[in-house]
């Protein structure tokens, strides 16, 4: 077989024959020079010299060569050792002689070689990519790359279980000759992929894969990815990888390629290894790469598809999410406006619908929240009834914000809370009632009894407004991490309907302060943050407020009304998480104290979409 030598001018050649360890640095004197030659290529072998001294010897021939003619490659292989023996003729002339003595004083330093007739083609391929010199005295591994190698854990090198060196999958790892042993993989130690290897001095010795790889994508009925949770176990459970997040986040990295050791294993999503729902088995080979793509609808496995690893994540401008959910807690709640005080376990259903349009600098946003609380124990104010509201809020946002870069720009907003339900006081017994105005002045007197009920506000009552102008700032705002601030000036108009709040109780008397509409202006301050860690742990925090510009400008007691409210969240499974609130709020009314509520909760909660 003949053939013309290509990139040997490039400065590579590949030296291969059948045994790994038959060529080394030695093998270098055999080196001639001649022109006008055309030599056979034993069938499979091919040269690879990597030293950067040896190739810049290599283009100063090629160099003479190319004014005297066309240079030819050919190979002789020595009776002792069947290797390859390259031999170039040149004319006996100057040019000739240059030549060859320049590639003389290069092979005193070239690089190892390497035997690979029984690799495969892309494993050669992979070496004669890579360019890393190995110094004379020395040898290297070569542990070829199953996908991209920036996506594959690292290779470690022990030596008398002692680490010794460590690279990357697709690159040379030099090292001195020895014996080594190769572990590759994730996961705890004992559960990678390994093999024992030796090294020859002046040798790339290539390592054929003795694991397989598995990537792992994970999307919905329309082929988006989607954000989970996976993790993978071998199908007897006695080894654990992950739990891996996968993201639809453009800005995340891309899927983890898996390199296991071949067997059985099983892909479950989630966090537990040992779910009996939502696996899929697989099997690992040597030298092979599977792409599977787990399509998922509302946290279930629909059917699994082999297909590529990644998905060009493209989110939509699109946004729209409502989830619908129920809580059961213990609270205790002190000077609220509505609803109840005191010690409560409570019966809570919400709702969070969230809608709008984010192409990047543009963002507008609707939100509706709704949140509906119910049974109360050991009430302050009133008796303990067994069925009765003591949450009803409702709060509908409409944000626009420009950000430049992402970051800073104008927004606008309108803000609107109220309380759909009436709201009541039950009193225990017998009570004198007065009703006075925001100067204490008594404007109503009335009694109530066991089992009356006393109206405190209408429905839809209060109902107030808020619309602020001013700059946005976004310092983070990721998968991870929240935390985005809003100030500027604003417009404040509360609607009361005559309602009223208990103040307090002496004895048998209750004394309830009646409000008046009003239409304030000031400044407003918003600022949202948040923790996320995997799909296990949240915390949400919120500070929104309003100052009246009458304690800004003027000589009124800094009272500012805000509500700061955070949540902290500890998923125990796919729909349950384990859930703290805590709100401290100073509201419309002008109580002297702030109002305060936190609890503990089971949250059950759905996603709509």
């Amino acid at each position: 077989m003949r053939m013309w030598c290509t990139r040997a001018e490039r400065a590579q050649a590949t030296w291969s024959a059948s045994r790994p360890d038959a060529v080394s640095s030695q093998h270098f004197g055999r080196i001639r020079l001649r022109t006008g030659a055309i030599c056979p290529l034993s069938r499979g072998a091919r040269c690879d010299i990597q030293d950067r001294q040896l190739s810049f010897a290599f283009d100063i021939a090629r160099m003479f060569a190319f004014l005297r003619g066309r240079l030819h490659c050919g190979y002789a292989l020595p009776k002792r050792f069947p290797l390859p023996s390259l031999t170039m003729r040149f004319p006996p002339n100057a040019l000739s002689a240059l030549a060859a003595l320049t590639v003389s004083l290069a092979s005193i330093s070239a690089v190892a070689q390497t035997s690979a007739t029984k690799n495969p083609d892309w494993i050669r391929d992979q070496m004669d990519e890579d360019i890393t010199p190995v110094p004379t005295g020395m040898g290297a591994l070569f542990v070829p790359a199953m996908t991209d190698a920036s996506l594959e854990p690292p290779v470690i090198v022990f030596s008398g279980g002692k680490r010794v060196a460590a690279g990357r999958t697709g690159e040379r790892i030099v090292l001195p000759p020895g014996a080594y042993r190769i572990v590759v993989g994730q996961g705890k130690r004992d559960n990678r992929a390994a093999v024992e290897v030796r090294v020859t001095e002046g040798v790339t010795t290539p390592v054929e894969p003795f694991y397989g790889a598995v990537r792992i994508s994970i999307a919905d009925e329309d082929g988006k990815a989607v954000n989970e949770t996976y993790v993978i176990s071998t199908a007897d459970g006695q080894k654990v990888y992950g739990p891996r997040d996968v993201s639809n986040d453009p800005e995340a990295d891309l899927n983890t390629t898996w390199i296991l050791s071949p067997g059985k294993y099983v892909v479950s999503l989630g966090s537990s290894p040992l779910a009996r729902r939502n696996s899929m088995a697989f099997a690992v080979v040597s030298g092979a790469t599977a792409d599977y793509r787990i399509v998922v609808d509302d946290g279930d496995v629909v059917r699994t598809e082999f297909g590529e690893a990644e998905f060009e994540a493209k989110p939509s401008i699109w946004r729209l999410r409502w989830v619908l959910g129920g809580e059961g807690s213990g609270n205790i709640r002190e000077n609220q406006f509505t609803g109840f005080n005191g010690t409560s376990l409570t019966v809570n259903a919400f709702s969070r619908l969230e809608g709008g349009i984010d192409t990047g600098p543009h963002l507008a946003l609707l939100t509706f929240n709704v949140n509906q609380a119910f049974v109360g124990l050991d009430s302050e104010y009133g008796s303990d009834v067994p069925f009765r509201t003591l949450t009803n809020e409702a709060e509908a946002e409409l944000l626009y914000t420009f950000r430049a870069g992402g970051i800073l720009g104008p927004y606008v907003r309108g803000l609107a809370r109220t309380g759909f339900a009436e709201d009541h006081y039950m009193p225990d017994g017998d009570v004198l009632m007065n009703t006075v105005d925001k100067n204490g002045r008594l404007i109503q007197r009335s009694s109530a009894g066991l089992g009356d009920r006393v109206r405190l506000t209408e429905a839809f009552s209060p109902l107030t407004f808020q619309e602020g102008a001013g700059l946005s700032l976004t310092l983070l705002d990721s998968r991870t991490f929240t935390l985005i601030g809003r100030g500027g000036v604003a417009a404040r108009q509360a609607r009361y309907d005559n309602a009223r709040f208990v103040t307090g109780r002496n004895g048998q008397v209750v004394t309830l302060e009646e409000l008046d509409d009003n239409a304030k202006y000031g400044g407003e301050i918003t600022a949202v943050g948040g923790l996320r860690i995997g799909t296990s742990f949240t915390y949400e925090t919120r500070f929104d407020s309003f100052i009246p510009s009458a304690q800004l400008i003027d000589d009124d007691k800094f009272r500012p009304i805000f509500r700061w409210d955070n949540t902290v969240a500890l998923r125990v499974s796919r729909a349950a998480s384990a859930v703290y609130n805590f709100s401290l709020r100073r509201d419309e009314v002008q109580l002297d104290d702030l109002q305060v509520s936190h609890g503990m909760a089971i949250r059950l909660q759905h996603v709509l979409f």
